[in-house]
This record gives structure tokens, C-alpha cells and sequence, in this order.
């Protein structure tokens, strides 16, 4: 391991913005964005950012293609290819998740061109976690505060400083442009980085399968129907769920066809264009959110599809919390 003064930090982040976009964790009202860092203060004290790693590598709103109509054709172009980019101060859990949805978009014959050309020109500085909020879980989810999944450096905040170690070769590469920041770590560094990390809620939730022949028609799905509002919050903030819907904007000749979030809880969602609507029941498509992280998505990828951040508990206005629903299904399962 590796050790950076927190003083020498922004030095590095401002090496890196030489040849890349950096982002980092800023203050704004009150609450802590991973955004674009122009060297103002670093934020601390915080457990999760408010928006996922995924938002800068899986954007809201991208470019799939441009378009221009002639009399007789079309003149297609292709999205604008990703430029570098550095991002400092994710969470491992949020690093896990981002690597979750790169198995979906870059394993198998069908490889997300616009998903992978970001991926690969991101590179990953994630910051273990020194504290934990009620609503953090990734100790039952199978990680923890420090889990090197998906991140290329990972960080280790101290009084003084940071310790830092390299887990890839985009890693190496950060440290070989941070040669004169950084010292070596002492014994005593290396053993406290990995004693003085939080203990959220733990447990063993990420064994909970249930399959849709099981638990498809029980009365738990309308329990939490009667609860959920159908507002999306728990989708958008997720750093795993990947939903999206294409459309196009034009003017005149011209256009762009973009592809945008959506959210598997609006009840458009599967609205088809003759009108047929295949979940049109609230109990369905909230059946349907659970079941894709517990059954789906296990049976295809052989884990869970939640990295336990907690966003979905920390933002739900009606307080559905991701563990406790994984418990009562555990529960159902077993019955």
C-alpha cells in the first residue's frame, strides 16, 4: 500500500484532469453529488454520494446515433465516442454495482457498444467506507466497506490522509501519474485501514432465491402494492437497475435518437402501441421489480441484483426498506 497527505490529494486530481474529465464528491445544498471537479473543496463525512457511479458510466440521457433526411436518404452518424474520465470518491458498493451491470452489457454475443466504450475510458478511484448509515446493508449482500469489486484504486481514508492501493492495471497507471504524492505505507497503516472499518447491517440475505413458481401469486406482492407509490425514486437511484427506453428528437431534417432511464414501476412501462398493457396492476410491477433481483437476474448471472447502498430505503417516501422486504421473502421462501 500506498499513502497520499490529504493536503497532496487535489494535486493529484489535478494531474489527472490533464487528460481526463475528474470527478469527485462536492457539496451542494447540503447534500454530496459526484461531480465534475473544477478544485473546490473535496466533501467528507458522507456515506453514499447521492448519485451511483452508474450515472457517469450509464448515463440518464445518451446519443445512440444522429440522423439527417435527404429526398431520397438518411445519413446516419454514430454517437460521439466517450472521452477519458477519472472518478473519485464512489463506494465500493456502488464500484460492485457498476461491475454487476457491465456483465449484462459487455458478457455474451450481445455487446452494448455505447456501454462498453465508457467503461473502458473510466477509470475507478472508489474511498472505503469509514462510517455506516442505518440503511447500509452490504455486509448481508455478500460485501463490505472495503470490497475491491469493479474499482481500479481503492482508498482508504485516515486522520491524515489516504492509504491507496492499486487493483488493476488503470489503477498502476493512476499511481504511476501520482509518482512524488506518494509514500510508502507503515505496518501500522496497513492494519488499521482494515480494523477500523464499520459493520452494517449484516446478516444473509444475498442466498434469498425466490423463483416466480414459488412466490408468484402470494399475498406478500399486494401488501407491498398497498404501500409503494410508484414514484421511481428506488429505480433511479439504484446502481443496478438498467431499464432504459429509446426515442428520437427531431428538428426539421435532423434529429438524434437517445436513450433514456425508465422505470419497470411506472405504469407505462409495458404500455405496448396498440394499447395492450401487459402489468397493468401496481402488485404486478412490483412483483416484477423483486422478483427481476431475486430470480431473474440470479438465474441468468448466478447473484442477487443489489449491492445493499441503501439509497432505495434512504429516498422511498413510504420507507420500503430492501432488507427488510428480502427478510419477509426469505421467510416466504422457507414456508
Amino acid at each position: 500500500m500506498k499513502f497520499i497527505a490529504a493536503a497532496k490529494l487535489p494535486l493529484l486530481l489535478e494531474r489527472l484532469g490533464r487528460h481526463s474529465q475528474v470527478y469527485a464528491p462536492v457539496a451542494v445544498d447540503g447534500r454530496v453529488w459526484l461531480s465534475p471537479w473544477t478544485g473546490e473543496d473535496i466533501a467528507g463525512g458522507y456515506v453514499n454520494p447521492v448519485n451511483s457511479l452508474k450515472t457517469l458510466v450509464y448515463p440518464q440521457t445518451e446519443a445512440v446515433l444522429e440522423f439527417e433526411g435527404g429526398e431520397t436518404d438518411v445519413t446516419v452518424r454514430e454517437a460521439s465516442p466517450p472521452a477519458p474520465q477519472v472518478i473519485f470518491g464512489g463506494r465500493p458498493c456502488d464500484a460492485a454495482g457498476l461491475d454487476l451491470i457491465a456483465r449484462v452489457f459487455m458478457e455474451g454475443p450481445f455487446v452494448d457498444e455505447l456501454f462498453r466504450r465508457r467503461r473502458e475510458a473510466t477509470t475507478i478511484m472508489t474511498v472505503a467506507c469509514r462510517q455506516a448509515a442505518p440503511s447500509c446493508f452490504c455486509r448481508a449482500m455478500g460485501l463490505s466497506p472495503a470490497s475491491e469489486r469493479g474499482s481500479d484504486v481503492l482508498f482508504f481514508p485516515g486522520p491524515e490522509g489516504y492509504l491507496v492501493e492499486a487493483l488493476t492495471e488503470a489503477g498502476e497507471q493512476i499511481l504511476e501519474q501520482a509518482a512524488g504524492l506518494l509514500d510508502d505505507a507503515t505496518g501500522d497503516q496497513a492494519r488499521r485501514a482494515c480494523q477500523e472499518l464499520p459493520v452494517p447491517l449484516a446478516g444473509d440475505l444475498n442466498t434469498v432465491r425466490l423463483t416466480p413458481e414459488e412466490g408468484f401469486e402470494h399475498p406478500y406482492w399486494e401488501h407491498l402494492a398497498r404501500r409503494c407509490r410508484s414514484c421511481g425514486t428506488c429505480t433511479y437511484l439504484c446502481p443496478t437497475c438498467y431499464c432504459t427506453a429509446l426515442f428520437d428528437v427531431t428538428r426539421g431534417t435532423r434529429g438524434r435518437r437517445l436513450r433514456g432511464w425508465d422505470c419497470c414501476q411506472f405504469k407505462d412501462f409495458l404500455l405496448m402501441a396498440g394499447g395492450h398493457n401487459a402489468r397493468p396492476q401496481k402488485k404486478q410491477r412490483v412483483r416484477n421489480r423483486f422478483l427481476h433481483k431475486l430470480s431473474y437476474h440470479p438465474a441468468n448471472y448466478g447473484e442477487q441484483a443489489c449491492v445493499g447502498c441503501g439509497r432505495c430505503v434512504d429516498n422511498c417516501p413510504v420507507c420500503l426498506h430492501m432488507a427488510g422486504v428480502l427478510k419477509d421473502l426469505g421467510e416466504v421462501e422457507r414456508a
